[in-house]
């Protein structure tokens, strides 16, 4: 009875976490617990925005209390949504993450970018620090005010969903323009309370007399809000002239601050730097800010000061050449002559000193856009849906090096689908697709596709992996551990995407959508490379003999990575992966009964003693600044203890950071298994199977294409995001691309506790976090359209640009 009654508690608890955990990320029953967001609450369900909102796997919420949400009364339904839509980031952003973004001005997506109905940059939002504890949101389209402030974080759910409060609402200009025609009713008014105090000064109407008992000075219950007004709501161009709301998690006590439509309810009470009238989207440089040095400019600034000087220049001669506004003042007559030619001169010098910086930022936020694009695409429900699709159909039936039959035609069809041109087969699997105008630049994009030979059996005690990688047999033994279960698993015996190449392949078909999308605006050609055998068949090296790949000017290559976070980047320049090589040795000795050994000539001593000569060549021959590996990873010789074998055989690998490394390792190893089986009167014969696989180089990722990635990838996720990855002594065959062509790898992070994906690579237990697939799609499609953009050759017919503007 007792265990019955246990394990109905068990389960009572089971359904309250996961009710709770399925209620937690609904915006509505978020929303319901705070009666100040009634109203902003009711616009979200009766426009059919919280079903959007709660479709998605990241998201930020910029919410409004029910005082500050007239100026949404009276209007039309579709127009409310899409004013609502620019307070849905698509991407999440708690307090701490805004906080990062010191100094800088960032455009996020919003959910009305999504839409379609976004015009210009309606669907985008400014978000800019303007000191310390004080966020200000407004519209990124030309000419917006920052007219909405940071007050608190309302809720968050971590990478899933942030609930933060703002103090007005945003309307991006022209909004009224974008709605549907078929449909211009209003929704009903909400009536929601809001805090007790003066009504807000942005409502023409006053709110009537509350029916609830007075209130407290200690604890002030709400009154009734104002019904939404007919009247129309005040211009989009007027700006708060108060002092903003400080950001906190969390309300304070002391009096609160005042926004520009009154108190703010239950806001914090940190005090940020005074601001003297409304604050532009794009800022000027009038004076040092308060928490920035005095001679320092906002990229914003030196983008304004190079294109109003550059207007100066062009319009100063006009206005003194031309005569109906030249001045009439005989004073001024010389003007035309002589001086005019040294004005001009400064002022076009001001404007080429100025012009590198204005022209850096102006990219830098065109990059900021055309991220936020991308990765807003990528993290559509349906487009996130179809690129998981691809993964876990070719999880199911992972293929080894040279044999991915099926994978190449999933590859295949979705081109096809897509309407990408592509070469196939490619050393006898792999596929190569074209996307842009087939003339340089030229930048390439590759996935690996192949799977491992793993196969975890389910033993009484311990588990055993066969891996048969590199021609021969590894054995490793994992400690008690149960069999692995989950959905999409292998159901190929014996073979498991177990390196994440399914991912990459996914990643890079995501890419192909976003590019082809954006093809008739690329200043180039990318393409697309859909590679065979990285584990342990050189299939890099056999692509790049194929001739197809000769014309790239630069390549990326995207892996997943368990060790990182989901949402992390990481890279490095130079050296990032190790020079890889195979050796497998025979000593041929003479067999003999142990108790006879003066009759043998017995390879197991040699092969002993060369096991730790072979140590010796890192620890007394190489640089100890220099890192070198040599590993013995299996012995095989005799199968009885009294009886002294005729052979044995024994392999492992070779690692160094430099080529040259290498190369004196293998002469090394021979040198030593040949003199030392010699010693000992026996034989030696050294394979090192470059018939099949060929010795890895050094990756080495190129310098200014990993500035260039790493600066994009900064763009994509966030400065802090972008993390420095350290050396390793594994080994990618995409080192073969990086000897012909600058080239780079990122990792994308896949590690989520939660989801226990954070096993190692090459592991039967490893799995991944789906959402860090969005990020890598992404983040090829951007590398790529950037780089071509910057490296486009000039022509008199130019395509124009795949950024934003």
């Amino acid at each position: 009875m007792s265990l019955r009654f246990s394990s109905i508690v068990a389960l009572c608890c089971s359904y309250f976490l996961f009710f709770n955990a399925v209620t937690a990320s609904n915006i509505t029953q978020i929303l319901s617990q705070y009666p100040d967001f009634s109203t902003f609450n009711d616009y979200l369900t009766q426009t059919q925005l919280a079903g959007e909102i709660n479709s998605r796997q990241t998201i930020t919420v910029l919410v409004v209390e029910n005082g500050n949400i007239s100026p949404l009364s009276g209007k039309p339904k579709d127009e409310i949504k899409n004013i609502l839509s620019v307070h849905v980031i698509l991407d999440y952003f708690d307090v701490a993450k805004l906080q990062k973004l010191q100094n800088k001005t960032a455009i996020l997506t919003t959910l009305f970018q999504s839409s379609g109905l976004a015009r210009g940059q309606q669907g985008f939002l400014n978000v800019t620090i303007l000191g310390t504890n004080s966020v200000a949101f407004g519209s990124a389209v030309p000419g917006s005010i920052l007219n909405s402030n940071l007050v608190k974080s309302i809720a968050s759910q971590p990478y899933n969903i942030s609930v933060l409060q703002v103090s007005n609402v945003i309307v991006p200009s022209g909004t009224g323009n974008n709605t549907n025609t078929n449909s211009t009713a209003s929704p009903p008014t909400p009536s929601a309370p809001v805090p007790a105090g003066p009504p807000p000064a942005s409502s023409p109407q006053k709110p009537p007399p509350s029916n609830a008992p007075a209130p407290s000075t200690a604890n002030p219950p709400p009154s009734k809000a104002p019904a939404p007004s007919m009247a129309k709501p005040p211009a989009t161009g007027t700006a708060p002239t108060a002092t903003p709301p400080a950001v906190s998690d969390s309300p304070v006590g002391g009096p609160p601050p005042t926004t520009a439509d009154g108190p703010a309810a239950d806001s914090p009470t940190l005090s940020p730097p005074a601001m003297d009238g409304p604050v532009a989207a794009t800022p000027v440089a009038d004076g040092p800010s308060a928490d920035a040095p005095s001679d320092e400019k906002s990229d914003a600034s030196v983008i304004n000061a190079g294109n109003n000087v550059a207007l100066f220049a062009l319009i100063l001669p006009l206005a003194l050449q031309t005569p109906s506004i030249k001045p009439q003042n005989q004073q001024f007559e010389h003007l035309t002559a002589f001086p005019m030619g040294l004005i001009i001169w400064f002022l076009l010098s001001f404007f080429l000193y100025q012009q590198p910086l204005a022209l850096e930022s102006a990219h830098e936020l065109s990059l900021q856009f055309l991220t936020h694009e991308l990765l807003a695409s990528a993290r559509e429900p349906d487009f996130f849906e179809w690129v998981r699709g691809i993964r876990r159909r070719i999880h199911e039936h992972p293929e080894i090096g040279f044999e991915e039959y099926r994978t190449s035609e999933i590859i295949r069809s979705e081109l096809d689908l897509l309407g990408i041109d592509y070469k196939w087969p490619v050393a006898k699997t792999g596929v190569v697709a074209t996307i842009g105008s087939g003339q340089k630049p030229v930048f390439g994009l590759r996935a690996d596709m192949d799977a491992l030979p793993i196969q975890v059996l389910t033993l009484s005690l311990f588990c055993l992996i066969a891996v048969n990688k590199f021609e021969y047999l590894e054995l490793h033994i994992f400690g008690p551990k149960e069999e692995v279960e989950w959905e999409h698993k292998s159901k190929i015996d014996g073979k498991m995407h177990a390196c994440g190449h399914d991912s990459h392949v996914a990643m890079l078909l995501g890419a192909a959508k976003l590019l082809q999308a954006k093809r008739d605006a690329l200043k180039g050609t990318v393409k697309l490379v859909f590679q065979p055998g990285e584990e342990g068949y050189c299939g890099a090296y056999h692509m790049l003999q194929d001739g197809c790949l000769d014309d790239i000017d630069a390549i990326l290559s995207i892996h997943v990575i368990p060790s990182v976070a989901t949402g992390g980047i990481a890279s490095r320049p130079g050296p990032l992966l190790a020079g890889v090589g195979l050796f497998e040795a025979k000593i041929q000795g003479k067999g003999a009964h142990a108790s006879s050994p003066h009759l043998a000539r017995d390879p197991i001593l040699v092969a002993s003693s060369t096991v730790v000569a072979l140590q010796q060549i890192v620890s007394r021959e190489t640089d100890p600044l220099e890192a070198a590996v040599v590993t013995v990873g299996y012995i095989e010789g005799g199968k009885a203890g009294n009886v002294i074998p005729e052979s044995v055989k024994f392999g492992g690998t070779f690692r160094s950071l430099s080529n040259e490394g290498v190369s004196y390792l293998q002469k090394r190893i021979k040198e030593i298994i040949e003199t030392l089986a010699a010693v000992h009167q026996c034989n030696a014969t050294v394979n090192f199977m470059e018939d099949r696989h060929l010795p890895h180089p050094v990756m080495i990722n190129d310098e200014a294409l990993y500035k260039h990635a790493k600066k994009v990838g900064e763009a994509l996720v966030g400065e802090p995001n972008v993390q420095l990855f350290p050396i390793t002594m594994g080994g990618e065959d995409f080192s073969f691309f990086s000897q012909r062509m600058p080239a780079a790898i990122f990792v994308i992070g896949t590690m989520n506790e939660t989801l226990k994906s954070n096993q190692p690579l090459h592991s039967p237990y490893f799995f991944i976090d789906e959402e860090g697939l969005p990020i890598g799609t992404a983040l090829n499609a951007a590398v790529a359209i950037s780089y071509l953009d910057t490296h486009a050759v000039k022509t008199c017919e130019e395509p124009p640009s795949a950024f934003p503007f």
